[in-house]
């Protein structure tokens, strides 16, 4: 099997899956409980805490754990809106459904910031579009489609240049622990578990300044109040376990290259992904003429599995794709390749083989 769809999920690894099946029986009390079993649970969150705050060179007290990213960053739009109800809300035009969606679904003047022909934030028009309402301005961290790296530092600071009072959010789902992050000049930031081999259902949002944020929900005042509800304990030991994995970068770089060099040689194709500043854990790739949901199943045939886009858009074409001046038919073509710490070249170079089998054989159709 060939598993080229890891921005969708990643297989869990299994020393965090030894984690969890310990946590099941030995920590399964509740960490609120005032009993030694439940302050012994308390404690390991407590440690596991701190070893995402050091990671992210952050404090202990500036990391939270949530269900998903969708909900870290639903909450972060949410907690801007009820500060702030008659400002603005600026996102990049490429960001995740978890936000593009809240954007058309909740009344409130959010503004959508254009990108390049390759996917990078228009800087200009980001501070065009920021005012003295502005009071929160969202920008992805790596397209979960392209791959593109948004130096959000850099953005951070042209943004608060025009508006000091704005926050920063960056959703750094497809950057966490892929390349090197810098929060110094973000307020916010999201990552999740299951995009590092870790498990689902858990997830984290850095929070600058926790005093200013708001609740999305209220329950038992878990997580200092700002996502109440029994702590997924299980999941954050793995999720602290999966933390410790080393991302094989070097890698992932070498399979990304190789991929490039040979998706090049065949006729039709056009990669997406720009060569700079970008994640080579990422990469979009067009083919003319060809289908490509037709294209996916085939090569599901032979036990290869990639992705058309994002799992959360499944179905509909990409919007990120349009925002680059792509029209249907050029979109209908185009595939994402993504790979994770246990991506090798061996299986690029197998991938190579049955792509091209499968291009020869679905055109041969085509031109009957």
């Amino acid at each position: 099997m060939i598993y080229f769809d890891n921005a969708s999920t990643t297989k869990m690894d299994r020393s965090a899956i030894e984690v969890m099946n310990k946590s099941f029986s030995q920590y399964f009390a509740n960490p609120s409980s005032l009993h030694s079993l439940g302050f012994e649970v308390e404690k390991k969150i407590r440690k596991s805490r701190e070893s995402f705050a050091k990671f992210l060179n952050i404090k202990p007290e500036q990391v939270y754990f949530t269900p998903s990213g969708t909900l870290s960053n639903n909450a972060v739009i949410q907690s801007a809106i009820k500060n702030n109800p008659k400002g603005n809300i600026i996102i990049g035009a490429i960001e995740h459904a978890s936000l593009i969606n809240l954007y058309k679904n909740i009344d409130y003047d959010i503004r959508v910031c254009p990108v390049d022909e390759w996917g990078y934030t228009d800087e200009k028009k980001l501070v065009e579009l920021i005012d003295e309402n502005t009071c929160l301005v969202s920008i992805i961290h790596v397209s979960n489609e392209l791959g593109v790296i948004n130096d959000i530092n850099t953005l951070s600071k042209i943004c608060k240049e025009k508006n000091p009072n704005l926050s920063f959010h960056s959703d750094g789902v497809q950057a966490f622990k892929k390349i090197d992050i810098n929060l110094a000049g973000v307020d916010y930031y999201t990552f999740s578990s299951h995009k590092i081999n870790g498990p689902k259902g858990i997830a984290g949002l850095y929070i600058k300044n926790p005093k200013t944020f708001n609740p999305l929900y209220f329950g038992g005042g878990q997580e200092k109040g700002l996502f109440s509800g029994t702590e997924n304990t299980y999941a954050i030991f793995a999720f602290e376990k999966a933390l410790e994995l080393d991302n094989n970068f070097d890698k992932v770089l070498e399979l990304n290259q190789y991929l490039r060099r040979e998706l090049a040689k065949i006729e039709g194709t056009k990669i997406l992904s720009s060569e700079k500043n970008v994640s080579p854990y990422i990469l979009n790739v067009c083919f003319e003429g060809i289908g490509a949901e037709i294209l996916l199943h085939y090569l599901e045939m032979d036990q290869v599995y990639i992705s058309t886009g994002s799992a959360c858009s499944k179905g509909v074409k990409s919007k990120v794709l349009h925002e680059l001046g792509l029209k249907d038919k050029d979109i209908d073509g185009c595939v994402r390749l993504s790979f994770d710490r246990n991506s090798s070249l061996e299986e690029g170079q197998k991938f190579i083989e049955i792509l091209k089998n499968r291009l020869d054989m679905i055109r041969g159709i085509l031109n009957r």
